[in-house]
């Protein structure tokens, strides 16, 4: 390995390093970023008159079936006027702590693990040692 390719590998490391020290800082300035609203397409929902902001509440029918969506309404469904009535946005239930069986080895792991047998484990150094007979 070159001396080049060595420096710019050590420069490389440092420069990654930094950025996983300063990662709080990124993140907080990678937030403060605002994107510009894209332009209201034809698929506006009916009765918003090309006014519909991004994120807001669209009514999306298709073969009868309704769904209510943040962003345009798919292919081939039609964009409805939302009337009347509230929404409800309920948070996601909490995700299940594994339990301690699912964490724990295995009865997979617990039965290739050759250390815990001291003599399989010298049998094994020793064919490794003498080399194929």
């Amino acid at each position: 390995m070159s001396v080049r390719r060595l420096i710019a590998v050590c420069l490389l490391i440092a420069v990654l390093g930094a950025g996983w020290h300063e990662r709080a800082s990124l993140q907080a300035w990678a937030g403060a970023v605002t994107l510009p609203e894209p332009p209201s397409s034809a698929g506006d929902p009916a009765g918003s008159g090309g006014n519909a902001k991004v994120g807001s509440l669209r009514k999306c029918v298709k073969g009868g079936e309704v769904t209510y969506s943040n962003v345009d309404c798919p292919t081939g469904a039609q964009a409805r006027a939302v009337t009347g009535g509230t929404v409800s946005v309920v948070a996601a239930p909490p995700m299940p702590k594994p339990s301690e069986a699912a964490s724990g080895p295995t009865a997979l792991h617990k039965a290739l693990d050759i250390t815990r047998d001291d003599t399989l484990r010298d049998k094994i150094m020793q064919r490794q040692i003498e080399g194929p007979r």
